[in-house]
């Protein structure tokens, strides 16, 4: 508790840099703290090495499915993954765990996602501790932890609000963005856009504009100047340098929702959590290749069909996909909502994916428990899909 209670504080003046930036010298200090913490919790470890009984074929649903798993707090499965994604590419493993780390559970369990991304970055500590045991023993954790997806469904929102327009905000000057970035009376969507245009060319996605030489060390100063925790800036600065994704510009969003409210832990909607072969259900969606050839055949059921029947031929493909993510895939067994705004961000994307949000609304009540409703039928086809193609084993 008191490694988080550290985490959770405000940085002194002397953890800062010349730029006003949380210094090289203060992340080092609290990463070390952090793999203390890590080798603690490794003493008392006793977890088992599940030895490997999938082929390299199963590579791509076994990414899925850590994710899946971890969202879905299956902390004994969690770790059964673990092993048999790192007997086939441990990089692959380590990869993924700082990905979910950030995109998953974030301020869910601020101390776990910390410790991911000081894993990350201890690469001879790892070795010496063992690699396997070590990732296996974060995906437990991670696994263990309360969810928040709010990095990601911030970045939805901005790419997805039409009342976001990139290139006006592409034309502020750096004093306009810092303003809008920190004041929490403005849309979240616009402020998610702005801190990622603040971010430069290097973390551009979707259609944001590149045209610029525009340095990310303005938004660094910003994450200080706005009060963010340690923590805050930790996990920006990893996110960024280790990671290299974008959903480090939602680290000041999301840290003042943390700093400012008290947690509130949300059960997500129940839902058939099937093994196929081993792998979860849920792992085969529209990212692997026989989650694709499923999701074709599941959205030619009668339920789904009626629920789709007004979409443009044009974008059902997208919309079966959408459907099953944001309906199976993207949801987490618990959510620690911290305030009003963080609760508003839950409600926006718990309406299901962006184009029935904005171009089909009338649809948002229906898709998605339709599309849970229909889960044993969808489990049954990846089923029959999964055997014809042979199946994992080795």
């Amino acid at each position: 508790m008191a490694l988080l209670g550290t985490l959770l504080g405000v940085p002194e003046p002397n953890e800062l840099d010349e730029n006003g930036c949380y210094s090289h010298g203060s992340i080092a200090e609290l990463e070390h703290a952090l793999i203390r913490s890590v080798e603690e919790g490794l003493e008392g470890d006793r977890t088992e090495p599940a030895p490997l009984h999938l082929s390299q074929e199963a590579r791509w649903a076994l990414i899925s499915a850590l994710q899946k798993a971890i969202r879905f707090e299956m902390v004994d499965y969690a770790g059964w993954v673990a092993d048999q994604l790192g007997a086939l590419d441990l990089e692959a493993l380590r990869r993924r765990l700082a990905v979910i780390a950030i995109e998953d559970v974030a301020a869910g369990d601020p101390l776990a996602s910390a410790q991911a991304l000081a894993v990350l970055g201890a690469r001879d500590w790892r070795r010496g501790q063992g690699e396997q045991r070590v990732l296996r023993w974060l995906a437990r954790k991670l696994a263990a932890a309360h969810g928040d997806r709010s990095a990601a469904e911030l970045l939805d929102s901005a790419h997805s609000d039409p009342r976001v327009v990139w290139t006006d905000l592409d034309a502020l000057d750096e004093r306009a963005m810092c303003r809008i970035v920190d004041d929490p009376d403005r849309p979240f969507a616009l402020r998610s856009a702005v801190a990622q245009l603040m971010a430069g060319p290097r973390f551009a996605i979707g259609d944001m504009p590149t045209a610029t030489d525009r340095s990310p060390t303005p938004l660094f100063q910003l994450i200080v100047e706005m009060g963010t925790s340690r923590w805050g800036c930790y996990v920006a600065a990893m996110t960024a340098s280790r990671v290299r994704n974008v959903m480090w510009t939602q680290l000041p969003i999301i840290d003042r929702w943390v700093r400012e409210g008290s947690p509130t832990v949300v059960p997500g909607p129940d839902f058939p959590k099937s093994l196929i072969g081993g792998i979860l259900g849920a792992a085969y969606d529209c990212h692997t290749r026989q989650g694709n050839a499923a999701l074709r055949r599941f959205g030619s059921l009668p339920a789904m069909d009626r629920v789709l029947a007004g979409v443009e031929p044009r974008h059902r493909w997208a919309a079966i996909g959408d459907a099953v993510f944001y309906g199976e895939g993207a949801i987490l067994a618990h959510r620690v909502v911290w305030s009003p705004e963080s609760q508003a961000v839950y409600d926006w994307i718990r309406l299901g994916p962006e184009w029935v949000r904005w171009r089909r609304p009338e649809l948002a009540p229906e898709l998605l428990p339709a599309t849970r409703a229909s889960l044993h039928e969808l489990n049954a086809i990846r089923s029959d899909v999964l055997r014809s193609w042979g199946g994992h084993d080795r």
